[in-house]
């Protein structure tokens, strides 16, 4: 992403979580509005990892030659560090069918799909091929949760054609979480 002068100005002196919440909400918005498919289907891990993604790389282009990482990030990789390393991360196959909205602590959440998500990013054309596919899936049937998990199977589906077995992915997410010590 690139600053707009128009929206620099207006988020110039925004807390950054606050212009990170306005830049993840945005992408919702541009992605519901601009008529993408299958957002209504998305399992919760991809939606809000692409937005938490895309969020994530407006905070670190407006850092203005900063080499130090914005709190916000720094403190999601620290929890999600935590989260693997006392044991209370979720598992890949959690992840991939979690209800977000079933749960009551969301910050977890979010954080492990925005750790997982960095690190689908992490290999830009897995990451499109993955997009494509997930493009190209047929609308599930059914409706409400039903149409939710049969969406979450497809992904799923389309994460392993693209990106190997998800036990392998899985290993190396939790390597990646491990290590990590900034965004």
């Amino acid at each position: 992403p690139r600053p707009e002068p128009a929206l620099y100005a207006l988020t110039n002196d925004l807390p950054e979580h606050l212009k990170f919440l306005v830049c993840h909400e945005g992408v919702h918005q541009f992605l519901h509005k601009s008529g993408a498919k299958g957002t209504e289907w998305w399992p919760a891990w991809y939606a809000e990892g692409l937005c938490d993604h895309l969020a994530t790389e407006c905070l670190l282009a407006d850092r203005g030659g900063s080499t130090k990482a914005p709190i916000l990030l720094d403190d999601r990789a620290h929890l999600v560090r935590e989260l693997v390393l006392r044991d209370r991360a979720l598992s890949l196959a959690q992840l991939l069918h979690v209800d977000f909205n079933s749960v009551e602590a969301e910050r977890p959440m979010y954080a492990q799909a925005w750790s997982f998500f960095r690190m689908l990013a992490s290999e830009a054309d897995k990451l499109a091929s993955l997009t494509r596919r997930i493009q190209a899936t047929a609308d599930p049937p059914g409706k409400g949760a039903e149409r939710q998990v049969a969406g979450a199977r497809a992904v799923a589906s389309a994460l392993e054609a693209v990106y190997g077995p998800l036990p392998a992915l899985e290993a190396r997410w939790i390597e990646r979480a491990k290590a990590a010590r900034s965004a």
